[in-house]
């Protein structure tokens, strides 16, 4: 098609709109000249440019579908250019020859468009086919020479292990049968051999040129092969191309969908061996040192997402891939690998990052289950970069990416989602997502009815069941024939993991119905906001008290409970008699602290004894309820110790903001809601609760506050004291906690106790009144001290406290002054405010060094010097039970040894055996690179 010459004698075309309404005829002119508009083909050219903006708005380039038209934008996509490439007379003229040719007429895509213009420099030529000694062809080859591979006879029964012999020697060994391997009703693949990573495949054109195709691209142009189009559905097609199955499979899984076919694709790199005696071509993956060889996976149509799927998750139209640019940046980024049950390459069962360990499948017979192997915090979960950097998902965002992934939504209602990541089935408070050491003391979130964790907020985005750990998790396998257990590390102080179940919650129109059955609303109007906010917490304290299944059924014969109906009605009357109460109306909402204590005291006054209560105890206080008479309050219903007089002490404070500010250790300009109110009371509740239960007042106000002598007018000081620490989340019935944390609150973890090494890095705490840090930041070399005062803070808060070295593994030190005697081992002297020392014992300065942030998140193996020398002097001997080494979770040093040299024992694990698999107990991870450049096509073996 000539543009560049008018015609003679044009014919007189259509008029085209008038200037001002022509959003093409600028683009036209500016990329063809002024004469443009007069060319016999401009009516053509007109109206291809119309179908390229038509395209243009379906693409999977947000900044490309968006906004005016930008013809050398789209010129740029079609024609594979890179984005500072120019474009000029000759760029726009093959644009246009592609848009006009009458086979693009209904294109599907701008990627449509791209492939054919490959298939015009010849991508698809017979010099680029695969073809077996009589000339049928079976593949493509875009990694080679033109040619090079016709007449190959490849070996597709069976892949082949590495030997890791040099080149010139036998390059593989161990056959075993290919999962692609023809045999009845299987016949042989289709194999596209090409470089690549995977996102991009070099394709090679007739001359050798090569162009690096994006997956939409690639999928378009194979689906204009005219070979593969010539076979039957059935045959598969196999990948050889670098790491095309890592990452989220996104190449397979659209090329699977796009072609209706089986795709085989590896996340390791292929390499073919070629041989001179005739002896068929073999395929293995090439083994590294410290880089997993990856594995062969299937991708089968239907995994990826519709746009109406990914309309339901995101905002704007996208392509079904996390290509897309609505993706956030991390998630296109993310480096992960897919998880296949080993000797079955049929089964994905998950997702790991890079680092995980082989794990089992753990579904029961007729479930299955998506395993999610990443490392995370209480507060998010770690996302690896192709940058090497980890990118921290919060719990929405880690949903976001699950819910966008074609095998979640593949899940059927029986099946489930392990969240194979530590911390992701529990909730916890304070600055949780700061300590990542798996035996870090992490604080229990203060109202588990509002605060939900990872696994929940899963749950309830993807609408499936969840399993999931509350503490760090590992898997544990005594032999490799052995099962495999799913094992929850208990904390420092050693209260037990647990794995747990969530189920997900019901959502507004299903809290509209339970809120009427509850009869927290009546009437055909629609339920207001905060009555379907309270009908959820209601909903939550069921799950509390009777497992993640109870209520309705969440699929047909999946957790039907014929009760529910019958719970939810006591409830909903628990909750109509709180705020029927005066004593509790305006002391913040329904809490579990409330539905505890009230079944308590329910069990006690029925003849059930005081014992903790049991599902059995819930259900008579439900039932109770439910008959109890309209307009009875809940203190009247049953007799909670202290309920009252906590009120009323909450209200006669002059200034219930400060207070509660106070006891909370809310920044002063806070806002002090219903939800912070809640807090403070309940802390008085469980403090006056703990101090009515203490045999002797004095001698624990002795310890807790480190006084001389008793001292009877303490009392109240004491009991503030626990109400503060309950509100921080400590346990007061643990005298040592209690007067660690009096410690912290006099600023024994200020930044001025900190010491640090040469290079500036804290790397311990200086709690005496002057100390002398070693010049080599380890203990016990005897160097010469400097002198270094600490001056507490003028409110006077202190308290426990080592530090941690950042980066290196010299000892977590705490600081003995020196002026303290060998023969008291027992006790640790502290400054104080006027250089006031206490004696600890090594309770409270144990409990110092675990609440220390450092050494929470510090890895577990570097060793914590205790702040005392060994009892007996000996730098072998073992420190006494309660020093840092228990508390602390980690390997414990004396300061007169070594670091290393003694060690305390970690704390245990708690096991929970997984569901027995339907398949193989054990699986095989797969790995992607993280490499951003395209890989090479397959290495050809040197032949032998």
């Amino acid at each position: 098609m000539d543009i560049d010459t008018p015609s003679p004698a044009p014919q007189s075309p259509p008029p085209p709109p008038p200037q001002s309404q022509d959003p093409y005829r600028d683009p036209l002119v500016h990329a063809f000249g002024d004469g443009i508009t007069g060319n016999r083909v401009y009516p053509q050219l007109h109206e291809a440019l119309g179908r390229l903006d038509a395209l243009r708005g379906t693409d999977s380039d947000a900044a490309l579908r968006q906004g005016p038209l930008d013809l050398d934008a789209v010129a740029r996509r079609v024609l594979l250019l890179d984005p500072t490439d120019p474009v000029g007379n000759d760029e726009y003229g093959d644009l246009f020859r592609i848009a006009l040719d009458p086979a693009m007429e209904h294109a599907r895509g701008l990627a449509t468009l791209a492939a054919f213009g490959l298939s015009l420099r010849g991508a698809l030529a017979g010099q680029r086919e695969m073809t077996a000694p009589d000339g049928t062809a079976y593949g493509r080859d875009w990694a080679g020479t033109p040619g090079e591979s016709h007449g190959l006879v490849m070996d597709l029964d069976d892949v082949w292990e590495p030997t890791g012999l040099p080149d010139g020697q036998p390059q593989t060994t161990n056959p075993r049968p290919a999962q692609w391997r023809p045999g009845p009703g299987r016949p042989r693949p289709f194999v596209v051999v090409a470089g690549g990573t995977p996102h991009r495949v070099v394709v090679s054109t007739r001359d050798g040129s090569e162009f690096e195709a994006p997956i939409d691209v690639f999928t378009e142009l194979l689906a204009m092969d005219p070979v593969l189009s010539g076979l039957p559905n059935n045959v598969p097609v196999l990948l050889v191309v670098p790491n095309a199955g890592g990452g989220q499979l996104e190449l397979p899984r659209a090329l699977a969908d796009r072609l209706g076919r089986h795709v085989w694709s590896t996340s390791g790199n292929p390499i073919m061996q070629l041989h001179d005696d005739g002896t068929p071509v073999r395929i293995f993956l090439e083994q590294k040192p410290d880089v997993p060889r990856g594995d062969w996976i299937r991708s089968e149509p239907g995994e990826v997402l519709s746009h109406a799927a990914l309309q339901a998750t995101l905002s704007t139209q996208v392509t079904p891939t996390t290509q897309s640019s609505d993706v956030p940046e991390w998630e296109r980024n993310l480096v992960s690998f897919t998880l296949v049950a080993d000797g079955d390459g049929t089964r994905q069962i998950g997702r790991a990052e890079p680092t995980a360990s082989p794990i089992t499948v753990g579904a029961r017979p007729g479930e299955q289950a998506r395993h999610y192997n990443l490392h995370a915090t209480p507060r998010g979960v770690g996302m690896p970069q192709k940058d090497g950097s980890t990118y921290v998902a919060s719990d929405h965002e880690f949903t976001g990416w699950l819910t966008r992934r074609p095998s979640v939504r593949g899940l059927r209602d029986q099946d489930w989602i392990y969240l194979d990541s530590c911390w992701t089935g529990g909730v916890y408070g304070g600055n949780a997502g700061a300590f990542s050491n798996w035996a870090a003391s992490v604080p229990p979130v203060p109202d588990p009815l509002a605060d939900i964790p990872i696994a929940q907020v899963v749950a309830n985005g993807t609408r499936k069941r969840v399993r999931a750990g509350d503490r760090a998790i590992a898997y544990s396998q005594a032999t490799p024939h052995s099962p495999v257990w799913f094992a929850v590390y208990t904390d420092a102080r050693g209260r037990p993991g647990r794995l747990l179940e969530f189920w997900p919650e019901p959502r507004d129109a299903e809290l509209a119905d339970l809120a009427r059955t509850a009869g927290l609303h009546s009437g055909p109007g629609p339920v207001p906001r905060d009555v379907l906010d309270r009908t959820l917490r209601l909903v939550r304290a069921l799950r509390h008290a009777f497992g993640p299944g109870v209520g309705p059924a969440f699929a047909p014969g999946i957790g039907q409970d014929p009760s529910y109906d019958d719970l939810l009605r006591g409830i909903g009357a628990l909750e109509l008699m709180r705020q029927n109460d005066p004593h509790l109306n305006d002391m913040g909402p329904f809490t579990l602290e409330l539905f505890q204590r009230a079944a308590l005291a329910n069990l006690r006054d029925h003849g059930g004894g005081v014992r903790p209560p049991d599902v059995g105890a819930y259900r008579d206080l439900l039932a109770r309820a439910a008959g109890a008479s309209p307009g009875t309050r809940l203190t009247d219903f049953v007799r909670v110790p202290f309920l009252a007089m906590v009120t009323q002490r909450t209200r006669n404070f002059r200034d219930l903001r400060a207070a509660a500010i106070q006891v909370l250790r809310l920044d002063p300009g806070a806002t002090v809601g219903p939800a912070e109110i809640s807090r403070f009371y309940w802390a008085q509740v469980k403090s006056a609760e703990w101090f009515s239960s203490l045999p002797d007042v004095h001698t624990t106000a002795l310890v807790a506050l480190h006084l001389p002598a008793p001292d009877p007018s303490k009392r109240a000081e004491l009991g503030w004291l626990a109400t503060r620490a309950i509100a921080a989340g400590r346990d007061p019935y643990n005298v040592v906690e209690l007067a660690a944390f009096h410690l912290e609150e006099l600023g024994a973890l200020d930044a001025r106790t900190l010491t640090h090494d040469a290079h500036g890095r804290p790397n311990g705490r200086n709690w005496a009144p002057t100390s002398a840090p070693a010049r080599s930041g380890r203990p016990g070399r005897g160097t010469a001290p400097r002198r270094m005062s600490w001056w507490p803070r003028t409110r006077g808060r202190a308290g426990p406290g080592s530090r941690c070295p950042v980066g290196d593994g010299s000892p977590y030190r705490t600081r003995r002054p020196p002026n303290s005697s060998p023969a008291t081992p027992n006790s640790s002297p502290a400054p104080w405010r006027r250089r006031t020392s206490y004696s600890l014992s090594p309770g409270p300065a144990t409990a110092r060094c675990c609440r220390t942030r450092r050494c929470r998140t510090r890895r577990s193996r570097t060793p914590l010097s205790p702040p005392r020398p060994c009892p007996c002097g000996s730098p072998s001997s073992r420190p006494p039970a309660g020093s840092p080494g228990r508390p602390g979770a980690r390997p414990c040093s004396a300061v007169l040894e070594p670091p290393g040299r003694s060690h305390c024992p970690a704390p245990p694990l708690r096991r929970a055996l997984l569901p027995p698999p339907t398949g193989p107990a054990r699986t095989r991870t797969t790995c992607s690179r993280r490499g951003c450049g395209p890989w090479p096509g397959p290495r050809r073996a040197r032949r032998v």
